[in-house]
């Protein structure tokens, strides 16, 4: 996997998967030494958001808040929501919001996709959740 990493533009591991292949113990290691093969690599850790390198730069964005009936899945939903963005051309901060968003709305049901929300819902949910959404713009400012 190492040697693929570098023709990568983005890796979204979680953080155990980012441990085990970076062969970092510390998260912030494990960021840094993925991002010397990856151009940008998005750490994903659950509830508490995401953490970030690229380039030379590192963000730490916050998860929402949600009571989570099942998080099966919402690694996978992260995923679906960030690239949505991204195929789109949308900035890193909208690709992150975006999967935070999508990861955070999976986890309202049993499962791994009967939680996944639609594009309106995943708007529905940034208009109740204003400050957080705030929040994570502001870490990327």
């Amino acid at each position: 996997m190492r040697e693929l990493l570098p023709y990568v533009d983005i890796f979204l591991p979680n953080e155990q998967e980012a441990a085990r292949i970076s062969g970092e113990t510390d998260i912030t290691a494990a960021l840094n030494s993925l991002s010397r093969l990856s151009r940008t690599v998005v750490i994903k850790r659950g509830a508490d958001g995401v953490l970030t390198k690229c380039g030379e730069r590192t963000m730490e964005a916050p998860g929402f808040s949600v009571q989570p009936v099942d998080t099966t899945g919402a690694g996978d939903s992260f995923n679906a929501g960030f690239v949505f963005q991204f195929i789109q051309g949308a900035p890193l901060v909208n690709c992150v919001a975006w999967g935070n968003a999508c990861g955070a709305l999976s986890t309202r049901a049993l499962g791994g996709t009967e939680g996944f929300p639609t594009r309106a819902e995943v708007e529905q949910f940034f208009s109740e959740h204003a400050e957080a959404l705030e929040n994570i713009h502001r870490a990327f400012a």
